[in-house]
């Protein structure tokens, strides 16, 4: 079974939004408090998986607008 070129490409822009997002999201959370110890981890994880499943659905939602090979909504 061969996955094709363009697929391939789609699958890898998917996963590196959905990092992104985690990142940014876990960055944001943990800069809105002052000093690391105080981070409540459970909410900062949570709320960076909940924004990473948002940035997925967007992406498959974007699938079917502007460039069928890019998970982005504008082209």
């Amino acid at each position: 079974m061969s996955i094709s070129k363009n697929l391939k490409k789609y699958i890898i822009d998917v996963i590196e939004r959905v990092v992104c997002t985690f990142a940014e999201t876990m960055l944001g959370v943990i800069g809105t408090t002052s000093l690391i110890g105080d981070v409540n981890w459970g909410v900062a994880l949570s709320a960076s998986a909940l924004a990473s499943f948002v940035a997925l659905l967007k992406c498959f939602v974007a699938k079917g607008k502007g460039n069928s090979n890019s998970p982005s909504l504008v082209q």
